[in-house]
């Protein structure tokens, strides 16, 4: 049982990469919101060649990977604030109303 213990102790320790978006989207992302490769370069503490690099097609990886992901995610949102909040309340709020008053 020890050895099956060490793989699962390995096996918990392994994380998956972030996800990221298309080259071309992070830099719509980055520009939409008016920041430059500088900026965002600084948040993270690389290069402005690097980010130049990651929208260009290169592949960041390990904790920076996971940091430029989540900025990424958080421009996102910025960007689309309203996409997933409207269709779910219209959408709830249509089939119970619907729903109540023809019962």
């Amino acid at each position: 049982m020890t050895d099956f213990d060490a793989l699962d102790a390995l096996l918990a320790s392994v994380q998956p990469e972030a996800a990221l978006p298309p080259a071309g989207e992070r830099r719509v992302l980055r520009e939409g919101l008016g920041l430059s490769q500088a900026q965002i370069a600084q948040a993270l503490g690389v290069g402005p060649s690097t980010v130049r690099g990651w929208e260009s097609g290169r592949e960041p990886a390990g904790e920076i990977r996971t940091k430029y992901a989540y900025l990424l995610d958080g421009l996102r949102a910025k960007l689309h604030p309203q996409k997933d909040e409207p269709a779910d309340d219209s959408a709830g709020g249509s089939d119970s109303a619907g729903g109540s008053d023809s019962a």
